[in-house]
């Protein structure tokens, strides 16, 4: 030892290193009678053992590693848990799995894991959109009346937010009343405000579900 350092290569068994986290414990003590003998501790030459433990890095050895899960991963910090972020050998990322399905796998308790914003605001679940563009043509629709026209959407369900867009605008007078999510389908009532009759025609419209 020269000045506090020292170097000394230290052989482990290859079963040793397997990704786990490893600490070293390091002691020193004065040379007993010139000779560096590590393996008693004869009384008046203890070893001082010195703190912290030195972590083991798992760079030296992986950098030549014989061999290596498929991907790569990233432990935590402290070393748990292990496999907090793992990249497969197709490019796909998996947070809390090690076995991502997607290009981003989030796995975790739903409706409490998710992806927290700067805002602070934090999704835990994702919102899908059905759409279909569909014809209708509904009835004449009386002075102050009203009439409903239902369009099929497969996969809507009730508590749905629907989203109804005619293409060529409705008739004066002739007003969305309400967007209603069924199963399997959304009901539109239509409105007519005037004193009068009102025969909107044939026109085509785009329906969004948000699920």
């Amino acid at each position: 030892m020269v000045n506090g350092l020292f170097q000394a290569e230290v052989e482990f068994a290859a079963s040793s290193l397997d990704g786990s986290p490893r600490l070293l414990q390091l002691g020193v003590r004065e040379a007993i009678g010139g000779i560096h003998d590590c393996t008693s501790n004869t009384i008046g030459f203890l070893f001082e053992l010195l703190t912290p433990l030195q972590p083991i890095s798992a760079a030296p050895y992986a950098i030549h590693a014989f061999s290596a899960p498929a991907g790569s991963s990233l432990n935590a910090p402290d070393g748990l848990p292990i496999d907090a972020l793992v990249v497969d050998n197709t490019g796909r990322v998996g947070i809390g799995t090690t076995s991502p399905q997607a290009k981003l796998h989030i796995a975790g308790t739903p409706g409490t894991d998710g992806i927290k914003f700067p805002d602070g605001t934090l999704q835990t679940t994702a919102y899908r959109r059905l759409k279909v563009s569909t014809v209708f043509d509904p009835p004449s629709v009386a002075a102050g009346g009203n009439t409903t026209i239902s369009i099929s959407v497969a996969g809507a369900a009730v508590g749905d937010v629907a989203i109804f867009n005619p293409r060529v605008g409705l008739p004066a007078g002739l007003v969305i009343g309400q967007v209603l999510v069924n199963t399997d389908s959304v009901a539109v009532r239509l409105n007519n405000v005037t004193a009068n009759a009102i025969d909107a025609g044939s026109n085509t419209a785009d329906v969004v579900v948000l699920k």
